[in-house]
Parts: C-alpha cells; structure tokens; sequence
C-alpha cells in the first residue's frame, strides 16, 4: 500500500465527515441543524 501525500487522506477524511454529518442530519430531528 502506498501511502503517499496527506492531502488525500485529509480528503478521505472530509468525504467520510460529510457522510457522517448527512447521516446524523437524517436520523436527528429537522430541527437540529
């Protein structure tokens, strides 16, 4: 496995966030923002 520059892990890291902000945003009330 190559493991190369930070700024695609980072990336990584932003993608997963935002799937798990839309997935807490989903499950919790609308009013929670």
């Amino acid at each position: 496995v190559k493991f190369t520059p930070t700024v695609d892990h980072c990336s990584m890291a932003t993608v997963i966030g935002l799937c798990l902000r839309v997935k807490l945003m989903r499950s919790l009330p609308s009013w929670y923002k």
